[in-house]
């Protein structure tokens, strides 16, 4: 029989509670030794917990449970360690790589439709240049590095390091138990025939299915053009992905809007108008919801500047024409809605003169930044559907109004998750165009980690989890 003493240093070595837990202990090991610490552990840990922890993974099988969501979206294996506190999830990927532009004719032709009018101002250039900017969309043996970087990118994005959240058993007496989501992505480029040069990544056998067959199109890092999709889950339950591989850095999106003024001017032309109309459909707030922030800075060109006098009047005709576009987005009503809660919303309002602008059109504006402006990293959020979630982002589903067009619903309804959602305790999953990974941004939050706790509950049969406060 081993020794208390050993006991005791072996439970504490494995404690998952707190800090408070694991201090209380060792004050007890130098006050009394290591047996009056074994006894206090046994009064701190319950025995259905400790043995609900002996039983080990869950479950034991290295490749743990194969999860389909409902909704015919995503594909994953799950496995839980109750004694690191560890809720695996694995996908397993293989990638088929496509040059986004090859050369017939000397022209440049798209890889993907979503690609034409990139190919069109390749195709505006001299015939000479064109090929050194064809070149940027091929693949030239770096397929292994970025599988490697979409890897790093999708982990951060979605483990409970980087999102802070994770679940925590809501059973009494359990509350140091928790699950920290760690995300484990195995890819293999199926695009080579015979077997892989060594070194390649690969799917182990032992990591279940492949979970999406995956389309990556080569892109320059600084092209968001492509129009990356999931596929829903076909006859063997394999997802389909289609993405650029520029994609796996965040873009500016449309969380950044702006309107345009003529020269001099700061009064609304018919264009800037219909925008702000369009501007105000999209972003509505869900109702009795606070809506995302709102910021409002006016710019001018420098026409006129140079001189104190001209710089002071830049600054001022750009404070006019911020001042009008807010009074634009608080008065009025599209569709019969005025912005819900936008003086509130309204976080900052400036004009900043010429500073920093040119002598274009493009420089006569104002910036309408939503939720801080935050961009979207597009293969994280295409990978939130490989987990089986859907889209959260609002749009008008007649397709003649806003900003924002897609996949989406009618700002506020609960879109396919929702009900799963608010029943696993994660909240709700409604449409509004916000930061929300889901939705225009890369914020992960508690209602996209519904189908992962679904998973929680199957592989350890129990359904007392929640949310960690």
């Amino acid at each position: 029989m081993a020794s208390a003493e050993f006991m005791a240093a072996q439970v504490l070595s494995r404690m998952p509670g707190g800090a408070l837990q694991r201090d209380m202990v060792r004050s007890m090991q130098g006050a009394g030794g290591n047996r009056a610490a074994a006894a206090m552990i046994q009064r701190v840990i319950p025995a259905d917990l400790q043995a609900f922890r002996d039983k080990g993974n869950m479950p034991a099988g290295e490749a743990g449970t194969t999860v389909k969501p409902p909704g015919g979206y995503g594909a994953f294996q799950a496995r839980y360690d109750p004694v690191a506190m560890a809720l695996h999830i694995t996908l397993n990927v293989g990638v088929t790589f496509v040059n986004g532009m090859t050369m017939a004719g000397g022209l440049a032709v798209a890889g993907d439709t979503s690609l034409n009018a990139a190919a069109l101002k390749i195709n505006a250039l001299p015939a000479a240049d064109r090929q050194a900017e064809v070149d940027k969309w091929t693949w030239n043996g770096d397929e292994e590095t970025w599988m490697t970087g979409y890897k790093s990118n999708v982990t951060a994005a979605w483990n409970s390091a980087g999102t802070g959240l994770a679940f925590q058993s809501s059973k009494a007496g359990w509350e140091s138990q928790l699950a920290n989501v760690q995300i484990h992505v195995n890819t293999q480029n199926v695009t080579v025939v015979g077997p892989l040069p060594a070194g390649s990544a690969t799917i182990p056998s032992t990591a279940g299915p492949t979970h999406c067959n995956a389309t990556i199109y080569k892109t320059p890092a600084d092209n968001n053009d492509f129009g990356a999709a999931v596929g829903g889950r076909d006859a063997s339950g394999t997802t389909s992905l289609s993405l650029g591989s520029g994609q796996t850095v965040a873009h500016g999106h449309l969380l950044r809007q702006s309107v345009n003024f003529d020269r001099n001017s700061v009064t609304l032309n018919a264009a800037a108008t219909q925008k702000l109309q369009d501007i105000i459909f999209s972003f509505q707030s869900p109702a009795a919801g606070a809506g995302t922030t709102i910021d409002i800075t006016g710019h001018a060109d420098t026409s006129g500047g140079g001189t104190p006098a001209g710089d002071a009047r830049n600054v001022e005709i750009s404070e006019k024409r911020a001042q009008v576009v807010a009074d634009y987005l608080k008065a009025t009503r599209v569709s019969g809605n005025n912005l819900i809660n936008a003086t509130a919303r309204v976080k900052t309002q400036t004009g900043t003169g010429s500073a920093g602008e040119g002598a274009t059109g493009s420089s006569r504006r104002v910036d309408i930044v939503f939720a801080g402006g935050q961009g979207q990293n597009v293969a994280a959020h295409e990978f939130g559907h490989m987990l089986g979630l859907d889209d959260q982002y609002a749009v008008d589903t007649t397709g003649t109004q806003g900003v924002v067009a897609g996949t989406g619903g009618t700002v506020g309804t609960g879109n396919a998750d929702d009900a799963r959602s608010v029943t696993a305790g994660t909240g709700r999953s409604i449409y509004e165009n916000n930061d929300n990974m889901m939705s225009l941004g890369s914020t992960v939050r508690s209602p996209h980690y519904v189908t992962m706790m679904e998973a929680l509950r199957t592989v350890t049969g129990s359904t007392e989890w929640k949310m960690k406060a």
